[in-house]
C-alpha cells in the first residue's frame, strides 16, 4: 500500500468517525432532561397545587414581599 492509498484510508476512516460522532451528539439525551422519582414527584406536587389555585405568581410574591 503506497502513502497516498494510506493517506486516503486514514481520511476515509476519520470522515466515518465524525460522522458517527454526529450522529452522537444529535441523538444523545440531555441528563438535565431525565427526572429522578424524587424530582418527578416534586414536579407532580406542584402541578397539582397550580390546578388547585394554591399558587401565586412571582409578581404576587415580589409586591408582597415589597409591602405593595
Amino acid at each position: 500500500m503506497s502513502g497516498i492509498q494510506m493517506e486516503n484510508e486514514v481520511l476515509k476512516e476519520l470522515q466515518l468517525i465524525r460522522r458517527d460522532i454526529n450522529y452522537i451528539r444529535t441523538h444523545m439525551v440531555d441528563q438535565d432532561m431525565i427526572l429522578s422519582p424524587g424530582e418527578s414527584a416534586l414536579l407532580e406536587e406542584s402541578r397539582e397545587a397550580l390546578r388547585a389555585g394554591k399558587t401565586r405568581s412571582l409578581d404576587d410574591v415580589i409586591r408582597i414581599r415589597n409591602g405593595a
